[in-house]
Order: structure tokens, then sequence, then C-alpha cells
């Protein structure tokens, strides 16, 4: 027992240290490029939810919340939050619980139905065409299968799409077997060791939180599918 709590207060340290790393080295960064770093002008989680709410767009990106920070621009930073509060309550008195509850679903089939996580899609606005003065061929296939005007671009979309589906079936399979294993294991002690037995109901437990937990972010807040990219590198994390 001693063992395990000096691992876990180590992981918790490594963590603090991490985080004052990441500090540090964002402060280094804004002196570097001379960043004048207004805190009045940050957007906070609060414009994410509001953003997030936004039935035009189904809680999907969008500038409305942007279009807040600019407004409020020269004015302290918690009255936009208390204006972005508002909205949130807005928009959900509006809705009601269940006119709500209907709205995060809807929001969740668009945050979940798309392998290609918005490819040509989010984030587009900013990208340009390139020249095609350069032939080759190891390119012209790539273009072919990953370009949106590609002779095999709908293989591309099927083949992201089957391995995405594959991705979420076997995250929810994956974290209700170590669950149904840790269970069964309790109901027959004599199969099992204590130090098995914690190692699986804590792995299975971390696997279903971490699930949850992102679940639950891209519901409430801004839904950007390129968000998946991220987080699910942090459930590989876990695997490992």
């Amino acid at each position: 027992m001693r063992k395990r709590l000096q691992k876990i207060g180590l992981k918790i340290l490594l963590l603090i240290a991490a985080f004052g790393l990441g500090a540090f080295c964002k402060h280094g960064i804004y002196c570097s490029v001379q960043y004048d770093y207004n805190a009045d002008m940050e957007i906070g989680w609060s414009n994410y939810m509001y953003n997030g709410l936004n039935e035009d767009t189904t809680g999907a990106c969008s500038g409305e919340g942007l279009e807040i920070v600019r407004s409020f621009a020269g004015t302290d930073k918690n009255t936009r939050i208390q204006y972005e509060m508002e909205g949130i309550r807005k928009r959900i008195g509006d809705r009601g619980i269940w006119g709500t509850i209907r709205f995060w679903l809807r929001k969740q089939v668009m945050n979940f139905n798309d392998g290609t996580f918005s490819w040509y899609q989010e984030g587009y606005f900013q990208a340009w065409e390139y020249p095609l003065n350069i032939e080759s061929s190891g390119k012209e296939p790539l273009r072919a299968f990953y370009w949106q005007d590609g002779s095999n671009y709908i293989w591309f979309t099927t083949i992201s799409q089957g391995l995405w589906l594959f991705v979420l079936l076997g995250v929810i399979t994956e974290a209700g077997m170590l669950l149904w294993t840790a269970v069964s294991t309790i109901r027959r002690p004599k199969y099992r060791t204590e130090e098995n037995l914690s190692d699986r109901l804590c792995l299975s437990t971390v696997m279903i939180v971490t699930f949850i937990g992102m679940f639950l972010f891209v519901m409430l807040f801004e839904a950007i599918l390129t968000y998946h990219i991220f987080i699910y590198r942090c459930y590989r994390i876990l695997f490992l």
C-alpha cells in the first residue's frame, strides 16, 4: 500500500512539474515574439459554451464567440463573462430541459458521425490552392485519394468512416470487457489476486471516466470535430 501511494505521489509531482514547465515555456514564447498578452481578451469556457448552444450551427464552430470578444474589447473580462452567462441561461431557458437534451443529442450525432474529422470543412477557409505545376508519379495517386475533387476521394471517406466506427466500437467494447472481467473476478475470489483485481479496476475505471469526460466536453462546449484528434491521442496514451 505504501509503495502504491508513493507511485501516486510521484505521478502527481510529475504532473505539477509538467504544468509548471508548460507555463514557463508559454511565458518564454510570449517574450521571444514580443507578444503583449492581454488577459481581458482571453477566451474562457463560458464563451465556448455559449457557442456550443448556437442553434443555427448546432453548436459547431462559428464566429459568434469571437465577435463577442471583439465587441467587449477594452472592457473588463468579467463583464463579458457575465454577458455570456446570461446568453447561456437564455438559450437553455428558451429550449427548456427536454429541448436542450434533444439539442445535445443532435449535437452528439454531429460530433461522432464523421470519420474524416470534417476534412475540407473546418478550417478549410484558411487553406489555399496549391499550384499543380509539379507532377510526380507519387503525388498524383495521393491527390486522387485525399483531394475532394480526386477520382478516388470516395474511397478516402469510406475507409475513414469505417475506421472511425471501428475505433468507437472498440473503445466501448474494451472498456466494457475490462469492467466485466474486474467484476467477475470479484465474484470469484479464488481465481484472482488482489494486485490483478486492483489493476483491472483502475484501468477500466480510468477508461470509462475518460470517455465520459470526452463525451461531455464536446457536448457542452463548441463542437469542433478536430478536437477528436487530440482527445483520442490522450486515450491512446492510456492503452500504453
